[in-house]
């Protein structure tokens, strides 16, 4: 496979910034999120091309984790004297061990640098950001409702209805994504660490896509991406307001057995359906990958319908065997939520872009959309866009292993996904940011 070294460098760059200046800006800037969601555009389409690139030397790689820890480090002021003064000395360290990974020869003891100093860095700015910033709505609702949903079901009662904060929301993800979260709240453990165990998963996720890479160039090179994600301002900051990295870890991991044609594909595409609604764009080109890649090239058409037709039973199944008890116990709770809150255009969305242009905020054409009330077509633009990817990619399979080129085409396929969505928070580009990881790790040098 071409590298995609360069292409995924760029993609994690341009989320970077964007993201940045978009929650640094005062008020939406509909030039700016347009441009932005050009330029990821671009990203999308060098994902579904796979042009012939020159290498990066990985080495040089470390200076993002580091630069990006430095910031971190910097806005939080964690190196002035204070209590919490010991934190930001072992961040630091965490950081030095990072730079000291550019400068070692082994490949081995590479990894274990970065690794180490990541989680030894990320794990100190977490802790400080967990002490300074509290579980609460008026800082962000989605860990609020989280909690507020556990204790739902642990009283027995349905967590699926209208909360009030004192505004009114109701529970608006899929289980996985806030059951996860359970364990350590039951535990009396600060809930948010799981969301730091997700991030680790996907760390997991990308090392399992290069277990079988004799050349751990791309894999070092992965890893060292994973760390300047792990140890970001913007991270860090999700981490302490958000509840999105279990559905990062489910969808780096549906992606990492995917491009294997792993037995295990159809379950773990169930699990990600029932976390994550991002799991959806995928399904039609896993579908022509499965059709293609589980069967001999020569089998019969009928051989391959079966094939698919076992896959999509036992991919549903699972989402079944999880979601239906939550929609027999409040159907109309359920589909107001999960559907209806930001699937009816008229509802929230409008009301929020009218309110502040949030959707002008944040990359992507939703903005643009908006401002030309075409918000209407987001979709059926979505829908489109995923058909024509799932054509070329099935016309590409004729010459090319689907192993080789499935990854890139999931990456591609999420990202115009998320270029046309209509309503778009920065913490969803970083699903494809997760998912990359996993392909540059998986893909060949060269």
């Amino acid at each position: 496979m071409r590298s995609a070294l360069p292409v995924a460098v760029v993609t994690l760059v341009l989320v970077e910034i964007a993201n940045g200046k978009a929650y640094a800006a005062s008020a939406a800037h509909l030039g700016f999120s347009t441009v932005a969601a050009c330029a990821l555009a671009m990203a999308a389409l060098a994902w579904h091309l796979r042009p012939q690139l020159p290498r990066v030397p990985p080495r040089a790689l470390v200076a993002l984790p580091v630069a990006a820890g430095a910031y971190a480090l910097a806005v939080r002021g964690l190196l002035q004297p204070g209590p919490l003064l010991a934190l930001g000395l072992t961040a630091a360290l965490g950081l030095l061990a990072l730079g000291a990974a550019g400068f070692v020869r082994t490949s081995r003891a590479r990894l274990a640098l970065l690794v180490a100093g990541a989680l030894v860095s990320g794990g100190a700015l977490r802790a400080f950001e967990l002490l300074v910033v509290p579980v609460h709505p008026r800082i962000a609702d989605m860990l609020p409702l989280v909690v507020v949903s556990l204790r739902e079901l642990a009283a027995g009662l349905t967590p699926y209805r209208t909360y009030h904060f004192p505004w009114e929301v109701p529970l608006t993800y899929l289980p996985l994504s806030w059951l996860a979260y359970g364990p350590a709240w039951a535990a009396g453990i600060d809930l948010r660490w799981t969301s730091t165990l997700a991030e680790v998963a996907v760390l997991g996720a990308v090392l399992f896509a290069a277990r079988r890479r004799r050349d751990t160039t791309l894999r070092d090179a992965a890893v060292t991406l994973w760390a300047a994600w792990f140890v970001g301002h913007a991270m860090i900051t999700y981490d302490g307001q958000a509840a999105a990295a279990v559905q990062w870890a489910a969808l780096a991991w549906l992606v990492a057995l995917a491009i294997e044609m792993h037995a295990a594909t159809p379950v773990a595409l169930g699990l990600a359906l029932a976390t994550t609604a991002l799991a959806a764009p995928l399904v039609p080109a896993l579908a022509v990958a499965w059709v293609r890649g589980r069967q001999h090239p020569g089998a019969p058409r009928a051989r391959r319908r079966r094939g698919l037709a076992s896959a999509a039973a036992m991919a549903f199944g699972v989402l079944a065997a999880i979601v239906v008890p939550f929609v027999v116990a409040s159907p109309a709770g359920f589909a107001s939520g999960v559907f209806r809150w930001f699937g009816d255009l008229d509802g929230f969305p409008r009301a929020k872009w009218l309110e502040n242009h949030a959707w002008a905020s944040h990359p992507g054409f939703a903005g643009l959309l908006w401002t030309l009330d075409l918000a209407r077509f987001a979709k059926w633009l979505q829908l489109a866009t995923l058909g024509v990817l799932a054509v070329r990619f099935a016309a590409r399979l004729r010459e090319a292993p689907v192993r080789r080129v499935l990854g890139a085409e999931l990456v591609a396929a999420q990202l115009f996904f998320l270029v046309a969505n209509p309503v778009v928070w920065g913490y969803l580009w970083y699903a494809p940011v997760a998912m990359m990881l996993v392909v540059l790790a998986g893909s060949r040098q060269g």
